[in-house]
């Protein structure tokens, strides 16, 4: 495995379309890189990137998944780790795809879903933006012993989608559970709980879950949410985590930012990630 890292774009905005939500996530990688492009600091970030470039979609979104996890395999075996920045949430799908059925597919693995929403939902009639966690625990990629849905609102998501999760075993940390400053304790419990499961953890950050003030460039904003220095000490802290192998960032909706917030917000994430992992994990 190389020393490097890479970076993967899924410009593709097709399932938050067939949600009847706000479109606009397809530009969120080429706004993730304008600010990530600009970020200093740590000058091994960028040494050892290597930028995979953006995967186009293709003419229908299973067509687009399955490429894509083609796409991100081929990264995930040439890196140390990966960040993918999309893009709508059901492209985690084939994210958790490469890895769960890449090199060493018999590793067990996990996933934690930094989130608002379940995004459970049924892939039928058509898959949606909520449709991705519904399609891995379905398929197999996921078990639900081994997925965590964390900072989960409960007025965002609908009762089927909860008795889905109690039938899968899923586990689900309410954000009504992480207020008050918990936010970081508990995200630190849930990767411990996987670490102690899973081979390789996967982080997927809906970044619907801040708080609208502070992210309004997404696809669903949020009243209430985490804040920005909760959410990248959690990424800092699941960076030093071996098993912590990739990143995705989802939901930057360009067209709804208001000073470019989201979208810096979304580069600092990627920077404060990969540059806890390479000063951790990769001898330099």
């Amino acid at each position: 495995m190389e020393k490097h890292w890479s970076l993967i774009g899924l410009p593709d905005d097709t399932g938050v379309k067939n949600v009847n939500g706000r479109t606009g996530a397809a530009g969120g990688p080429a706004a993730f890189r304008t600010y990530f492009d600009k970020l200093k600091g740590n000058a091994n970030v960028k040494k050892y990137l290597h930028d995979c470039g953006d995967f186009q979609p293709l003419n229908s979104i299973e067509e687009t998944h399955q490429k894509a996890a083609s796409f991100i395999a081929d990264a995930r075996l040439k890196s140390h780790f990966t960040v993918v920045v999309g893009g709508g949430h059901d492209l985690v799908f084939p994210h958790l795809q490469a890895y769960k059925n890449g090199r060493d597919s018999g590793k067990k693995t996990g996933c934690i879903n930094i989130d608002v929403h379940l995004d459970l939902r049924p892939d039928k009639p058509i898959v949606t933006s909520g449709s991705p966690f519904y399609m891995a625990l379905n398929s197999g990629i996921l078990e639900g012993p081994d997925f965590v849905e964390f900072g989960i609102q409960e007025y965002a998501n609908a009762e089927e989608l909860f008795v889905f999760a109690e039938d899968h075993k899923v586990n689900i940390v309410k954000f009504d559970d992480l207020r008050n400053g918990n936010a970081v304790e508990g995200f630190k419990k849930a990767l411990q709980y996987l670490t102690e499961r899973c081979d390789e953890i996967i982080l997927s950050l809906d970044l619907d879950a801040l708080q609208a003030a502070f992210a309004p460039g997404v696809s669903a904003p949020a009243p209430e949410g985490f804040m920005p220095s909760e959410i990248i000490e959690m990424l800092r802290y699941a960076a030093e985590n071996e098993k912590v192998v990739s990143l995705g960032i989802y939901e930057l909706n360009p067209k709804y930012d208001i000073d470019d917030r989201t979208a810096r917000l979304a580069a600092v994430c990627a920077y404060q990630f990969a540059s806890q992992k390479l000063a951790n994990h990769i001898p330099l």
